[in-house]
């Protein structure tokens, strides 16, 4: 899978591949009890440097995403995910920021009638938790994400509870700041069509 996206807020488009690397397969002399699955996102800010007067490298506006995806049906309910990441920005705010970061994302999808889902999201920070919010005292948040499919026909509207603005990993793994507890949450819509070459799948 290949994909391109933009967000208005912060400016940054950021391209994306998926390869599944195993399909769970549970039955018969193939029996693989996990589902994995490779991701990678390029990200590229293009907002207008906050020093124009220094030398400024096209290079310092990427931020890059990988992940290894490794989930699992459990039954036609319930389906659970972990996903190690390793995130990399080549410019932070301050020196002292680290410019890696690593989180263990964990999901679980639950379905709860025949056409709805609930989903949740987390994405623990086990490096850069002691990195400050810029023009703050208060350090980034972990990401938490509770979230609606309601599948009509070949769509799925999805509603979404998130304490991060950003919509692509880099930012909700490392920049967000929004709190559960201060009722920092933001609200989101998505509408998804998935489209196959695949004969076999079309069947």
């Amino acid at each position: 899978m290949v994909g391109v996206g933009r967000s208005a807020k912060t400016k940054v488009y950021d391209f994306s591949v998926k390869y599944k690397i195993a399909q769970q397969k549970i039955g018969g002399k193939k029996n693989f009890p996990l589902a994995i699955s490779y991701y990678g996102n390029m990200g590229i800010d293009t907002k207008t440097f906050i020093d124009p007067a220094r030398e400024n490298y096209f290079t310092s506006r990427l931020s890059f995403c990988n992940q290894l995806i490794i989930a699992r049906k459990i039954n036609p309910s319930i389906s659970l995910q972990i996903t190690p990441t390793f995130v990399h920005r080549n410019l932070v705010n301050k020196i002292s920021d680290p410019n890696d970061v690593i989180a263990l994302g964990l999901g679980g999808s639950f379905k709860i009638t025949r056409s709805t889902r609930l989903n949740i999201e987390y994405y623990p920070r086990l490096t850069g938790r002691d990195e400050i919010i810029p023009n703050t005292n208060n350090k980034f948040e972990d990401y938490l994400a509770v979230g609606f499919d309601i599948e009509t026909g070949g769509h799925v509207f999805q509603l979404m509870f998130s304490n991060s603005m950003y919509m692509y990993e880099q930012g909700f793994v490392a920049q967000t700041t929004g709190k559960w507890s201060d009722f920092g949450v933001r609200l989101g819509f998505n509408l998804s069509r998935t489209f196959s070459f695949d004969d076999e799948h079309k069947k």
